[in-house]
């Protein structure tokens, strides 16, 4: 099955939440596979949990991806994260090649630092995903942030972007992984992403479920859970049960 990223694309001058719009767009079927809501300005953009995007007006890409995949079940929905974060690790490696890595579960780092973040909200038909809306956030032209641990392309490059070419680049990025998302192994899927995990190999502090731990990041699991190795034992995590510290 093949999608076409940007089949569609709309822009917003402003909105609460481009994940909000994309996803009554799919419900209501006003809206093609791979369509691309993108907003100028985002009120009330989400991360993962209950955190907030911060998000400068026009300064930033803020957008959703929306996908029908249908051929994908509730047990395979880690290719579309997988998919989707190196997607995004593409696009701004491409622009910034030193030190970028995904983060797991699905945000880009630049260094120490989120450049991007995802949101993926799947919806379920019987056993197969009906829709993904895929938000995406990804700092731009913004230098300064209320989040000190944020950054972006300028701040590391200087330079000033033009956000609809920014835009264009990242759909054909993600239009690359998009076209291998079904038949590609899943361990070969697993080993890209692995490849450029953040703090892969490096002892690092978390917090899991309320406990400090020290561990390693080694990998994550065919169902998406981090593996963390501690001087004791191999830990298989959630994301909910786990904070990074460093």
């Amino acid at each position: 099955m093949h999608h076409h990223i940007g089949s569609s694309v709309i822009w917003l001058d402003e909105t609460d939440s481009t994940n909000r719009i994309a996803k009554q767009m799919a419900e209501e079927t006003s809206c093609k596979d791979g369509a691309i809501i993108c907003a100028h300005y985002q009120r009330a953009g989400r991360g993962q949990g209950a955190n907030m995007w911060e998000s400068e007006k026009g300064k930033n890409l803020t957008l959703s991806v929306v996908l029908f995949p249908r051929a994908l079940s509730m047990q395979e929905q880690l290719r579309i994260n997988l998919t989707l974060s190196l997607g995004a690790y593409d696009f701004i490696s491409a622009i910034h090649p030193k030190d970028i890595f995904i983060k797991w579960p699905n945000d880009i780092y630049a260094g120490n630092k989120k450049i991007c973040g995802l949101l993926i909200e799947n919806s379920l038909q019987g056993e197969l995903i009906r829709q993904s809306i895929c938000g995406v956030g990804i700092n731009i032209n913004q230098t300064e942030f209320i989040n000190t641990n944020a950054t972006s392309l300028k701040q590391l490059s200087g330079q000033n972007y033009q956000l609809e070419s920014m835009l264009a680049s990242f759909i054909l990025h993600l239009q690359n992984r998009i076209n291998s998302m079904y038949t590609q192994d899943m361990n070969k899927l697993i080993g890209c992403y692995e490849e450029v995990m953040y703090r892969k190999g490096l002892a690092t502090s978390f917090m899991v479920n309320q406990s400090p731990l020290q561990a390693t990041p080694i990998g994550i699991t065919a169902e998406g859970l981090l593996r963390i190795q501690t001087q004791n034992s191999l830990m298989q995590i959630r994301h909910n049960e786990v904070k990074w510290l460093q």
